[in-house]
């Protein structure tokens, strides 16, 4: 599971659901701990007393963390069994400067479009890119860039395996704490890299001796894959780029926020006029307005940008 639009400094909620087939389970939470997802070394550790139940199998957490990946790994008990532990994957971006942490438009590219540096700084430019950046991955539950990860999976006693992302470079795989060659592991591509929505999932196949038949042995957490991942879009370079579409959905996003910013300060109609957006708040000010999203622009309230973000949006309930 991956958490969006975590920003270093801010305060962040994790959340856990426990349950069996659907079912919430109701399990005791010893402790829960932080760690760095590329070295496993703990950050932080909160014991159970200071997990917050939610009911229904649900609960969470409140911390701050730097920019980073992180894994936050759960000590729970369900009742009659033994402790287990389960990992989640949270990644929090840096907020500002000069130009967005993996943006997905630059500032050059927001100025070509007409935002010149009267109506927004560099630096403001740069932080309306992040946010417009991060909330394209909320909104489509994908991130497009490639992101260093270090994954561990459920072996299920079948010959491919899948992962939760689009494997850009594979580097190290380690199964049941045998290492094994990622040069016998044959790509799984379910659909070219073109801003298409996948209709199957991501993954590769252990294919050593040229077969299909051998399968990943069945176990918790028993794989463990590190290497690249990412949806891009094929270019002809070895790791792609930002889809075009993503990132015109990105440049009209930033103008949107940047026009509502200035009306809400400004107290002109602009983008609240038209209902593109219905509130806004900054660090002293806030404003709100009573249009609601139209159904066909259910997203953003912008019908345009919501085509894009329907046409890479991820399908089902699943994250990453």
């Amino acid at each position: 599971m991956e958490r969006w639009n975590a920003i270093d400094g801010q305060p962040l909620t994790l959340r856990a659901f426990f349950h069996a087939g659907g079912v919430p389970l109701e399990p005791t939470i010893r402790q829960v701990e932080i760690l760095d997802a590329v070295t496993e070394a703990v950050v932080e550790t909160i014991d159970g007393d200071d997990v917050t139940s939610d009911g229904g199998g649900r609960f969470h957490i409140d911390t701050v963390l730097d920019a980073g990946s992180y894994v936050d790994r759960w000590y729970a008990t369900p009742t009659g069994g033994s402790e287990t532990t389960l990992d989640f994957y949270v990644t929090v971006y840096a907020f500002g400067g000069v130009e967005a942490v993996n943006g997905y438009c630059t500032i050059a590219d927001c100025r070509t479009e007409g935002i010149t540096e009267a109506m927004a700084s560099d630096e403001r430019l740069a932080a309306l890119i992040e946010e417009a950046s991060r909330e394209i991955d909320s909104l489509t539950r994908w991130w497009f860039y490639g992101r260093e990860l270090t994954l561990r999976l459920d072996g299920i006693d079948n010959y491919r395996l899948y992962t939760p992302a689009p494997i850009l470079r594979l580097d190290t795989i380690t199964v049941d704490e045998e290492t094994y060659d990622v040069d016998d592991m044959v790509m799984i591509e379910p659909a070219p890299r073109t801003g298409t929505r996948f209709d199957d999932l991501p993954g590769f196949r252990w294919d050593p001796d040229n077969t299909d038949a051998i399968r990943w042995p069945r176990g918790h957490q028993n794989i463990v894959i590190t290497g690249l991942f990412g949806y891009t879009e094929a270019d002809g370079t070895e790791f792609g780029r930002v889809p075009l579409a993503i990132k015109r959905a990105c440049i009209m996003l930033v103008a949107m926020k940047r026009t509502a910013i200035a009306t809400a300060l400004g107290g002109g109609a602009g983008a609240a006029g038209s209902g593109q957006l219905i509130s806004i708040r900054t660090k002293t000010q806030s404003a709100s307005w009573a249009q609601r999203p139209s159904s066909d622009a259910p997203f953003t309230g912008n019908a345009e940008i919501d085509l894009i973000i329907k046409r890479y949006r991820r399908s089902g309930l699943s994250s990453v």
